[in-house]
């Protein structure tokens, strides 16, 4: 294999491209699995970012490459980088692209919603993650429309206000004219 015999004749595993980033980043977006592995166990840095790519574990759950993905996770990869030109975390990108099972994938190994994250529903992922992550979901949607409607109280008190205090004017105003 090419990776192999160019990592025996001293190639840095961890060089870092400017767009591509390394070598396992690019790999694990191609989805070539065994050129992948290779890299994995010859020691890469799972966690290294840079490139378009991010993480090799973004670019994996981007792409959808679940055994690629278990694979990162295996070598130690940290699912809660957030890395790559959105900044988003493998999970992110995995919910953002319908890859269901990648998503469960990271969940189970203490991949960390954020706000940031679309609510999903699918009937892909397991009960109990499911569950939690819709009362989870349910708890931020009831969050954000109570911040709202206190946004909206707020701004009608400032209009209410607002209008005693220009009715105000006007009337001192007038009463100044008149005197």
């Amino acid at each position: 294999m090419t990776v192999s015999f160019l990592l025996d004749k001293g190639v840095n595993i961890n060089d870092c491209g400017e767009a591509y980033g390394t070598p396992l980043q690019e790999a694990s977006w191609r989805g070539a699995d065994n050129t992948a592995y290779v890299l994995i166990n010859r020691g890469a840095d799972v966690n290294l970012c840079g490139g378009i790519r991010g993480t090799a574990l973004l670019a994996a759950a981007t792409q959808g490459y679940l055994d690629l993905v278990k694979a990162l996770l295996r070598a130690g990869a940290d699912p809660n980088i957030s890395s790559g030109p959105k900044g988003l975390t493998a999970l992110q990108a995995a919910t953002e692209r319908e890859h269901w099972e990648v998503a469960r994938l990271l969940l189970e190994n203490g991949a960390n919603e954020d706000k940031r994250m679309r609510c999903i529903d699918s009937p892909d992922l397991p009960g109990a993650i499911r569950h939690d992550h819709s009362q989870r979901c349910q708890a931020s949607e009831e969050e954000a429309a109570n911040k709202v409607a206190a946004e909206q109280q707020r701004d009608g008190r400032k209009a209410e206000v607002e209008g005693v205090l220009q009715g105000s004017l006007s009337r001192i105003r007038i009463s100044a004219l008149i005197d």
